[in-house]
């Protein structure tokens, strides 16, 4: 049961010796503590004016104590403390709401009949005042003592001669010694190397001469150690009351590792700038607040232009840009920081001579709490040399592919050559016929008919070739879905009487027929191309028994077709070149070293597949994976 503390403060008036006290209680476990101040001493530390009704209600610790120091005063909790009499540091807060310390002088009182409360008479010091009543020069001198004794700064006095008049111990250790006095009445030419005792002295002589209030320099010393090392040595002008200066006052501070790190910083910096100059990459910030631009050296190097003249902004940046590129870039910029995405672009950079660079420019942005820029990091890179090989790749690629169909276009002539062979054999024959029974006078209604119709059925076999060949060489623009066993027939269409011709027997298993998205004209090309080389291996290297087989298998989600020859190995280290363009293992007859090469160019880059070739048992086996999605 929660003891009542008015009732108990109440109680406590009939206590002599706490008359004209005021009370302050807190509550602790099942116990009510009770602290009584005298009233003079609470009004003069607290600022507050008691009244009766403080004097008979008393006044909750909890609203005048720091909120950290309130467990000071669960006093049955400490080991510290004698629940007698103890004495306590801590801190109040005044109705200004300012803090101040005190030092709490606390006696119980012991006749009192209240049951389960503790009661206290408390003397209550501003610890300000304690320094007061002390022996100010005797605590200076003590102060001074302790600082120079257990400091890790190198203190030291001189007198307007040079010679030391008091000094930490740290000094002292430096130069040799264990305590300050010891190097007392010296000069840094006993103390120190010549060269260092040479700067400090016409350092020095220049506080001496009036013209410097102060000194400070990074200079060298050696540690008590013999380690070499920096210090950050300051020094002042001491002056008597008449301004005259009779000394000095120094302080020194180790800062080795800070010039280790400033040194390895600086060289850090001048890597990353190098290796910026190699990649031609810089970096830059911009200011969105301030509209400022800061680039790195490379930056400077890139767009051309002379850091120190130049006062960097967004505005100035966008005048760089090539004339076409200055919108595009600008609401690239723009659209980035509406969707907080990553910037990404490349762009053009202009000269006075009409000089180009191309730079691709990759940043992030830096958003505040409500969600505006604050600024943009990022990289620009010069990439001229890689789009100028780019452009003289995209030519020669042209070029080859531009070949390519010429090549394409010969082997397609031959081939219709091959196609049409029979029937204008077929209808040379019919015309012969009719023309000998025109003479023969043996010519009937139902031959001529017969012959016509003949000569009718081989025209639309002609005309269906030409249909044929010319959308095989349309372009197509849309995948179309298909099977691979289709394409694979549309190209026999066009080159099995080639490899009739030859004696070619051509084998198609086909373990699946599930339509793909693909560009059929173009694989279409592909298998046309791989055949060909395998007819005229077969042709090369072997008189009879020529053989392709051609099988198309579901593998682990891809439709694998599989071209296989007998026509003879490659030569192990050609193998991997037969894709290059312009290499065939055809030398001088009749080989371009385009077709492998534009047909890994078609399954590779526009229909995201592999190509590959691998030698079997006495020939050769190419390889096409699509993916089926």
């Amino acid at each position: 049961m929660m003891i009542n503390a008015e009732k108990s403060i109440l109680q406590c008036k009939n206590i002599k010796a706490l008359e004209n006290h005021i009370p302050l209680y807190h509550y602790y476990t099942d116990c009510l503590l009770l602290f009584y101040v005298e009233e003079k001493n609470f009004e003069n530390l607290f600022d507050i004016d008691i009244d009766e009704q403080m004097m008979n209600v008393g006044i909750e610790l909890t609203t005048v104590i720091h909120p950290d120091d309130i467990e000071l005063f669960c006093i049955f909790n400490s080991e510290n403390i004698s629940p007698k009499n103890f004495q306590l540091h801590f801190r109040i807060l005044k109705q200004n709401g300012q803090i101040i310390i005190l030092l709490g002088e606390f006696d119980r009182v012991l006749n009192h009949d209240l049951k389960h409360a503790d009661i206290f008479t408390a003397k209550l010091i501003d610890v300000r005042d304690l320094s007061k009543n002390t022996d100010e020069q005797n605590v200076t001198k003590i102060n001074f003592q302790a600082m120079m004794e257990h400091t890790d700064d190198f203190i030291f006095f001189k007198d307007a001669h040079h010679v030391l008049t008091a000094s930490s111990d740290s000094m002292a250790r430096i130069t040799g010694y264990n305590k300050g006095y010891e190097i007392v009445g010296k000069i840094d030419y006993e103390l120190f190397p010549k060269e260092h005792a040479e700067v400090y002295y016409k350092l020095e002589k220049e506080i001496y001469k009036g013209k410097l209030s102060q000194i400070e320099e990074v200079q060298p010393f050696k540690d008590e150690n013999g380690e070499e090392g920096w210090i950050d040595n300051r020094k002042y002008p001491i002056k008597d009351s008449s301004g005259k200066i009779i000394g000095l006052f120094g302080i020194a501070r180790v800062i080795t590792q800070n010039v280790k790190n400033q040194k390895k910083m600086q060289e850090q910096k001048e890597e990353l700038e190098k290796a910026q100059h190699i990649a031609h990459l810089g970096s830059w910030t911009y200011d969105v607040l301030s509209d400022k631009l800061i680039w790195s050296d490379e930056v400077y190097n890139i767009f051309e232009i002379d850091k120190n003249i130049t006062e960097l902004s967004y505005g100035f940046f966008l005048k760089t840009l090539y004339p076409d590129d200055k919108k595009i870039v600008d609401e690239a910029y723009l659209l980035s920081i509406k969707n907080k995405t990553p910037y990404n672009i490349v762009h053009r950079l202009l000269f006075d001579n009409k000089r180009v660079k191309y730079v691709h420019e990759r940043a992030e942005h830096k958003f505040s709490e409500n969600g505006d820029t604050i600024y943009t990091f990022g990289t620009v890179q010069d990439i001229t040399n890689l789009k100028e090989y780019e452009n003289k790749l995209k030519e020669k690629d042209e070029m080859i592919i531009a070949q390519s169909r010429l090549a394409a276009m010969g082997e397609m002539i031959s081939m219709i050559a091959h196609q049409w062979r029979q029937p204008l054999a077929v209808i040379s024959m019919d015309v012969n016929n009719l023309l000998l029974d025109i003479e023969l006078k043996t010519m009937s209604e139902a031959e001529v008919k017969k012959h016509a119709y003949g000569i009718l059925d081989q025209s639309q076999y002609l005309s269906h070739t030409i249909d044929d060949f010319r959308n095989f060489f349309k372009s197509e623009k849309q995948k179309e879905e298909k099977s691979i066993s289709t394409v694979v027939n549309d190209a026999f269409n066009i080159i099995l009487k080639s490899l009739e011709s030859h004696e070619i027997v051509c084998k198609l298993t086909s373990a699946t027929d599930e339509k793909i998205m693909i560009f059929p004209r173009e694989l279409a090309q592909v298998f046309i191309s791989i055949l060909n080389n395998a007819k005229d291996a077969l042709v090369e290297y072997r008189e009879k028994d020529r053989a392709i087989h051609i099988t198309i298998e579901d593998i682990n989600g891809e439709i694998v077709t599989k071209i296989c020859n007998n026509g003879g190995e490659v030569e192990t280290e050609n193998l991997n070149k037969i894709f290059e363009p312009y290499f065939s293992t055809k030398y001088e007859k009749n080989g371009t070293g385009i077709g492998l090469y534009m047909s890994k160019m078609i399954i590779e880059q526009h229909m995201n597949g592999r190509l590959s070739a691998e030698n079997i048992d006495g020939g050769v086996c190419f390889s096409i994976a699509l993916a089926k999605q």
